[in-house]
């Protein structure tokens, strides 16, 4: 392929979605809109076109048509679907799915269908962006079928890694998860973490809502309620914790498992204590009046929320799972609990609110921590990638 060097790079970036609300959406939004666009001319190509439309009209950055949109009817649309959804054991239907257009570099923004469709796009730089860990590819432990689905799905994503320039993770258990899946792609990982426009973070936490005052300790959780995120270990954990402080749950947020989780709160006798707001499009309001971050989540790569809560001033308390180690500097703002006991997971949440010292030096610390995360110095890092 001939290159013009004055020419603007063509770039294109395979997000799974960008329509859907969640963590890493909002973080590639945030590269498209502060990279330089002198330097390039960017395509996306979503998997799956969702409802919200939020980041679907960044200023000089090309929407390709979505390969699957649940907004439209009609059989190819229904067809497509299916082939999206097959392409995670049959990588023969990933090279259907990809587009024509010659590119200088190829972005997949996370692992599995978007992989698989990068390595089938005819680029110069091939870039794989994993935005999780990837411990749900391995198969050891399962029987009959599923291990079989889940042997596939490990293939294909070794094969998709194989074919990549550049490796990028966002924390060091992302990036160990993939060494651990295999060790031959190694040299080509680097890790360039999560970045965010903390001024617009903080201007937007500003804008009036209608949030009761608060009158007790407030907990936090942000999230798509599915069964990843395990909102409901933090609904339980709640009716433990009010039996030693006074504490109430805001749960920001939509998916499969509101309903289910909705029932759990009122079994538990919660519904005055736990209040589902559905998805918010600016959080940030919300957040600032909690006192602590909650994250029980499976998996996760480096969670977006929790750099977002420190810029605001709000401590975490999470699972052991990818990134929230780095961001709790050793504890200073954040609590990291281990092997997922849950015990400890509510002890540590009573601890920090019955505390008059430590909870008030951990909100102070915090959007110092947040500080370095800044979007500007991680638009530098992905812009000398994207100029190899």
């Amino acid at each position: 392929m001939v290159c013009n060097m004055d020419a603007k790079k063509r770039v294109i970036f395979i997000p799974y979605t960008l329509s859907q609300g969640g963590g890493a959406e909002r973080v590639l939004a945030e590269y498209l809109e502060n990279i330089d666009k002198t330097k390039y001319e960017i395509d996306i190509l979503e998997c799956h076109r969702g409802i919200n439309t939020k980041y679907l009209t960044i200023k000089g950055v090309n929407y390709l048509p979505p390969i699957y949109d649940e907004n439209r009817s009609g059989l190819t649309n229904s067809l497509r679907k299916h082939l999206l959804r097959y392409s995670s054991y049959c990588g023969f239907l990933s090279k259907i799915l990809t587009p024509k257009k010659k590119y200088d570099v190829c972005v997949s923004f996370n692992y599995q269908i978007p992989s698989f469709i990068n390595r089938y796009v005819r680029c110069r730089h091939r870039i794989m962006w994993v935005h999780s860990s990837i411990e749900d590819l391995d198969y050891k432990g399962i029987k009959g079928f599923r291990k079989f689905l889940r042997f596939l799905r490990n293939r294909l994503q070794l094969k998709a890694f194989e074919k990549a320039d550049d490796i990028i993770t966002i924390s060091d258990m992302s990036r160990n998860s993939i060494v651990n899946l295999s060790s031959s792609v190694k040299n080509k990982i680097g890790i360039i973490h999560n970045g965010f426009d903390l001024e617009k973070i903080t201007l937007n936490s500003e804008e009036p809502t209608e949030i009761d005052e608060k009158q007790r300790h407030r907990l936090i959780v942000v999230s798509r309620l599915d069964s990843n995120k395990n909102v409901i270990s933090t609904i339980r954990a709640l009716a433990l914790i009010r039996k030693r402080v006074d504490a109430e749950l805001f749960i920001l947020g939509d998916g499969p498992e509101r309903a289910s989780l909705e029932a759990e709160s009122r079994r538990l006798g919660l519904e005055d204590f736990v209040k589902f707001f559905g998805f918010i499009d600016n959080p940030y309001p919300y957040i600032k009046t909690a006192d602590l971050l909650c994250l029980s989540s499976y998996i996760e790569g480096s969670p977006v929320i929790v750099l977002e809560s420190l810029r605001l001033g709000v401590p975490f308390v999470s699972y052991e799972v990818g990134g929230v180690e780095e961001f709790s500097e050793n504890g200073t703002v954040g609590k990291v609990v281990r092997n997922r006991n849950f015990d400890n997971y509510v002890s540590m949440v009573v601890n920090l609110l019955d505390s008059d010292e430590v909870l008030p030096e951990m909100k102070r610390k915090a959007p110092l921590v947040a500080a370095r995360y800044d979007i500007r110095n991680q638009v530098i890092l992905l812009e000398n990638l994207l100029n190899k």
